[in-house]
């Protein structure tokens, strides 16, 4: 079992040639000096190190990232 949370924006869509690279420290899209390109690495790392999961869905218009984290056993 999971908790999960989904996020969804209306901005431009994620282009397909990038999206696996969005989880990688220090990439990002914006103009030098603008960002550090460590957000979304530092999400993934957070959600792996709960042995969770993080996915991304999106086209021009629609983004939408699910985060799944797993529910303790009481067992």
């Amino acid at each position: 079992e999971f908790a999960c949370v989904e996020i969804e924006d209306n901005g431009p869509g994620i282009p397909l040639d990038i999206r696996e690279k969005i989880w990688d420290p220090f990439f990002t899209t914006k103009d030098q000096g603008e960002g550090s390109g460590l957000g979304l690495g530092i999400v993934k790392g957070i959600i792996d190190k709960h042995k969770g999961k993080i996915s991304v869905k999106s086209f021009p218009g629609r983004t939408i990232f699910k985060i799944q984290i797993p529910l303790l056993s009481t067992t």
